[in-house]
């Protein structure tokens, strides 16, 4: 075997400034998102007399694709979170 002085091949070095924007951008876009959700929440707890069952089937069907796609989006953060 050869002596152990050489670099492992695992080396990877990570750009703080990459980290920083990212997870800078991470966060406002989960704060957007936190606020969005609660505006389209909060829809279904006002009581009104002008809401049809088709605005409201609207609104739940508007409310459960950003969910979707707010959990798609935060499954796909994790290669940003920490790029090499």
């Amino acid at each position: 075997m050869e002596s152990s002085s050489k670099l492992p091949l695992h080396l990877c070095h990570v750009h703080k400034l990459s980290i920083f924007i990212n997870r800078t951008h991470i966060f406002f876009h989960s704060i957007a998102l936190v606020f969005l959700l609660y505006y389209r929440a909060s829809f279904f707890f006002i009581q009104d007399t002008t809401k049809t069952k088709a605005t409201t089937l609207a609104w739940l069907l508007v409310f459960v694709s950003e969910i979707l796609l707010s959990f798609e989006w935060l499954l796909s953060q994790s290669f940003r979170r920490r790029p090499v």
